[in-house]
């Protein structure tokens, strides 16, 4: 029931979208580049210390470079996987506290990583996009890269959908779809199979600018994305 949001000036802000008002805002020291939030535990990610908050749980050592997504694994919620532009995601479980005990895998992609879902009936899976619109799978029982797609703008270079970059890849019904956006703001969704990928859905006009980020909310079927215009949008439009 609530939009929890960072911002690259440091500030945390809980909106209630029932109500129309900021429940609770907060701010730190340093630009905040990714969170997530599972329960009442809030990660974010950045690419500084973040000393100045009271007794927070700091890994230092996970990455050597700027973190770039950050999110709770969704049947282990204790297990917290951030990624960075060395192409590394780490998971982390956070309950262990000191950092050394707590890390769990890491997987290299190689390249910069944007963002990652997971997937499976157990989330055992886990897609990866990279900043340069490549799409991989990874199997996390054996912390292996189980297919790798390429860059995904390929196919679509002289069709009316094509997209400029990718936001983050999710299920419906046991079936990957991956969100793609224009530097208009139009958003599409891809269906990605095990050898074709191809446009399912356009969704157009929410935005006027480069879309950052796009989720899901499976239980009241719904999406909502928000862009470089600063605007959230709400889209309700039923998948069949």
């Amino acid at each position: 029931n609530f939009v929890f949001t960072t911002s690259s000036d440091g500030t945390c802000v809980v909106y209630d979208p029932r109500a129309n008002i900021v429940s609770m805002t907060w701010s730190v020291k340093n630009a905040l580049s990714c969170s997530d939030i599972s329960g009442f535990i809030v990660a974010t990610g950045s690419d500084k210390d973040l000393n100045n908050i009271s007794n927070p749980i700091i890994y230092n050592e996970s990455h050597g470079d700027d973190v770039t997504f950050i999110k709770f694994h969704e049947e282990n919620t204790n297990m917290v996987f951030s990624s960075d532009v060395d192409g590394l995601i780490s998971c982390s479980d956070y309950k262990l506290g000191n950092e050394d005990e707590s890390l769990q895998m890491v997987l290299n992609e190689g390249t910069s990583v944007s963002s990652f879902n997971f997937l499976g009936n157990s989330k055992e899976y886990l897609s990866c996009l990279t900043h340069t619109e490549n799409l991989s799978v990874w199997d996390l029982n054996n912390v292996t890269r189980i297919k790798s797609y390429g860059d995904l703008r390929t196919p679509f270079l002289e069709t009316p959908s094509k997209f400029n970059y990718a936001l983050n890849s999710m299920t419906f019904d046991n079936h990957l779809y991956t969100f793609c956006g224009s530097q208009s703001g139009a958003l599409y969704l891809y269906h990605i199979g095990l050898n074709e990928i191809k446009l399912y859905e356009s969704f157009l006009n929410g935005h006027s600018d480069i879309v950052r980020t796009c989720e899901y909310n499976q239980q009241k079927d719904y999406f909502i994305s928000g862009g470089e215009d600063g605007i959230i949008s709400f889209w309700t439009k039923q998948l069949e």
